[in-house]
């Protein structure tokens, strides 16, 4: 698919609601895929770069502030969801608990969930809450892929041994195919392969 019609259909996005109960979201007749990572790992930074929207998901300089699911509609064809983040310390036990709750039913629940897509900071690598995240998903037969982000910042062979852990992982723990995309938001890296993936999957 040329790039033209690529940004067409993602541009054409607007916000539909934030949502602290998982029986609160509504459920729409349309495919859906949804973003989940660390807390401060450029979530909502991202969702704006693939929809070329700069005020689509709110940033923020604090970690965790994501503390809901927000869900966008793209060309009133395709659901976004930015999911909370997760492995922030300083929350509460009761708001982790709470936020755990709200992301879990979320991702095993939702019936026209194509795809969930694992955020992991280029620069930092997989820590242990990704890699229970990462089991959670094998274990549950849930289709995931894995978005290394913040490349930028991130010397070349330092990014390669990251790439090279994370498929390793995969590689040892079931026998599927994960795709693993490297981008940048601030130098628009790798959003294109992203959108090509997300729009085949809403035309599946």
């Amino acid at each position: 698919m040329r790039h033209k019609p690529l940004n067409n259909f993602f541009s054409d996005n607007k916000f539909i609601g934030s949502y602290l109960e998982y029986n609160k979201i509504p459920i729409f007749d349309k495919p859906e895929v949804c973003f989940i990572g660390r807390s401060n790992v450029g979530k909502s930074s991202l969702i704006n770069r693939i929809t070329k929207n700069k005020k689509l998901a709110k940033t923020s300089k604090t970690p965790g502030r994501t503390q809901s699911i927000n869900l966008f509609s793209i060309s009133n064809k395709l659901i976004f969801a930015d999911l909370p983040g997760y492995g922030f310390a300083s929350f509460p036990e009761t708001l982790k608990k709470k936020l755990y709750y709200l992301i879990r039913n979320y991702i095993e629940k939702r019936i026209f969930l194509k795809n969930v897509f694992l955020l992991i900071d280029g620069k930092i690598g997989i820590k242990e809450s990704d890699l229970e995240t990462i089991n959670f998903f094998i274990k549950k037969n849930i289709s995931f892929a894995v978005i290394l982000t913040k490349i930028d910042k991130c010397k070349k062979d330092l990014l390669n041994n990251n790439i090279k852990e994370i498929k390793n992982l995969l590689n040892n723990n079931s026998s599927n195919h994960y795709n693993i995309f490297s981008t940048s938001s601030f130098r628009n890296e790798g959003i294109k392969d992203i959108q090509k993936n997300i729009y085949g999957l809403a035309k599946e």
